[in-house]
Parts: C-alpha cells; structure tokens; sequence
C-alpha cells in the first residue's frame, strides 16, 4: 500500500499540543498541580479529519523539579489512501500514546513581578499498543492509528519569562522515533514560541477575580522520513510553520483557552497532504498538594 499520510502522523500526532501549544515549558511551583483537557480538531488535504482529546498533568516536586504528562485519551483520523489503484477512506480511533518529561531548572532569576527560569527536559513518548487497529479495508495505515507502538525518548530544552502583565515561553525538542511493527516514524526536531499579554484588567489591581490575555504562538516542525522496513517513504517528512492566535481566561483555580493553529509555511515531500487549519479548546484546573519537596 502506498502510504501518504506520514506528514499527518508527527503534525498531529506527536504529543505536545505551553503555554498552549507546548505544556512542557509551563512555569509551575512546588506543590500546584495543574490538570488540562484539551479537545482538538484539525482538517487537511486529501479527505484528512481528525479528532482528539489530550489530557496533560504538570506537578511541581520541588522548584526546580517539574514533570509533565500528556496522554492522547481520545483519538480518531480518517483521510483517502491510495492502494492498488483505488482511493479508498481509511479511518481509525483508539487511545494514543503518552509522553512523560521531566523538567530540572538550571537557571533562575527572580526580580520585582518577574521570573526568568531555562530548563532543560528529558522524556520518553510511551505507546499503549494500539497501533494496530482495522477498519472495513483492513490494518489501517500506521499514520492513521491513534498510537506509534514504540518507545521514543526524546531531549530538549526550555525558557519561561513571566512578569505581572506578560510571558514570553519557548522550547527546542528533538525526538527519536524507534518504529515498531516494520514502520519508523521519521524524527522530529521542533522549535516553539509563544507570547501572552493581559488584555483585562488594564491596569492590573488587587482583588481582580480573573484575567483575560491575548496569546500567539508559533511552531516549527521538521521531521525526517519515515521509513517501512528500512525502505525511506517519499510523500512523508519535511518542514512546517503554524502560528497560533488564542485568547486565554484565568482565574487562580481554572482557565479556558481557545487557539486556531494556522500553517504559515509547509514545505513537504512528494505528495504528502497539506494541514488546512486545527482548532484547539483547553480547559485548566489549578491545585495545591501537599506532597513536595
């Protein structure tokens, strides 16, 4: 079967949906525990829908240790495959992987309303086996499964710079992809960014129940070929650019967040399908624990 979905695979798939894009650089204390569920949806090329909901967790050990856990609860992706001559609607849904980070800051810098923390993260991307799921055509293609069925580790580094009326937040992720049933995702190297700024109140003041900010983030995402039993497959891999417009509302206890992530460049391989637009909706709940360092 000649798959051209690889594209699809490490744009959506790839677990990381800071701020909002990218929880792994989220400022947090010792002590909070911060929960998100994050329904999603996106649209593309070549009949490709997708559904998902991602349930991230992020818990302050100590100050300076952090770990983050996001895990795909939901998914579903149908697109057309071409196989044999024939274009048929290949679907699939399940739960999908989990990717678990820690985080150690190396670097803080505290002044009068403002933070400034670098850390550096190390983490694996854990599967739950369902990549092997089958529609009314057969084994679905494994861009379309809702899992990878591999252990990927991956490395990075993060930046957060909080202050009373903005945060700037940024990461750099590298990822390796090990494959598994006799298909390799092509790694992923990722770059993001993000920039939020208070909207309401203007000027900030004691006693305010909640805040409202305007947020833009934007994404950088290259990846390799993928690869079916060592064979490099043309229409996967290449480079993309989204740029991500949202608006944020926050309390201490909780937070709503909606986010359009818009392709400003895609640059891919062969015929690999183009990502039209993905809808992000995040819903956050704030806690304080007793169990830290």
């Amino acid at each position: 079967m000649g798959l051209v979905l690889g594209l699809l695979a490490w744009t959506l798939a790839a677990p990381a949906r800071a701020q909002i894009t990218f929880p792994s650089a989220t400022p947090i204390s010792a002590g909070n525990l911060i929960v998100r569920e994050q329904p999603f949806m996106a649209s593309g090329g070549q009949g490709y829908q997708a559904y998902e909901n991602q349930i991230v967790v992020v818990y302050g050990f100590t100050p300076d240790i952090a770990f983050v856990l996001d895990s795909d609860s939901y998914v579903y992706q149908t697109a057309r495959v071409q196989s044999a001559g024939e274009t048929l609607q290949r679907s699939a849904m399940g739960f999908g992987d989990t990717q678990f980070v820690f985080r150690y800051t190396i670097m803080q810098e505290d002044d009068i309303g403002s933070t400034l923390r670098l850390a550096p993260i190390i983490g694996v991307v854990m599967p739950t086996w369902m990549d092997d799921q089958s529609d009314n055509y057969g084994r679905v293609p494994p861009p379309l499964q809702p899992g990878w069925g591999a252990w990927d580790p991956l490395v990075g580094n993060t930046f957060s710079w909080q202050t009373l009326d903005w945060m700037l937040a940024a990461d750099i992720v590298y990822q390796v992809n090990t494959g598994a049933e006799g298909y390799k995702f092509g790694n992923v190297f990722r770059v993001d960014g993000g920039f939020r700024y208070r909207l309401w109140p203007w000027p900030l003041r004691s006693g305010v129940p909640a805040e409202i900010y305007a947020s833009l983030e934007a994404n950088l995402i290259n990846a390799a070929q993928d690869q079916a039993v060592g064979v490099a497959q043309p229409n996967t891999g290449g480079t993309s650019l989204f740029l991500d417009p949202g608006i944020i509302y926050t309390t201490a206890q909780y937070g709503i967040v909606l986010s359009a992530l818009l392709p400003a460049m895609q640059q891919l391989n062969g015929s690999a399908p183009l990502i039209h637009y993905e809808i992000l909706l995040l819903f956050r709940w704030s806690f304080f624990t007793p169990y830290h360092l």
